[in-house]
């Protein structure tokens, strides 16, 4: 599926303005993020290991949990 992002130059605008809005046009339209996803060709995941990643993530936020009630887990630093 072919997207393009397409600009018609106004009267008196000079080409940086013309550049700049075309980029932010192509942005917004999601071209640059779809050729990035197609740029390297990666493989489906099958259902099963789906399935088994998302109960090894249950497990590990249950132990997470069950930590932090404890009182045996440090509290994160936070991000700025």
């Amino acid at each position: 599926m072919a997207i393009n992002a397409e600009v018609v130059r106004h009267q008196n605008e000079n080409p940086m303005s013309l550049l700049r809005r075309f980029k932010k046009r192509a942005q917004s339209s999601g071209v640059i993020t779809r050729a990035r996803q197609l740029r390297f060709y990666t493989r489906r995941k099958s259902r099963n290991f789906m399935k088994q990643a998302a109960i090894e993530a249950a497990k590990r936020r249950e132990r997470i949990q069950e930590l932090a009630k404890l009182g045996l887990l440090k509290p994160k630093k936070k991000r700025r």
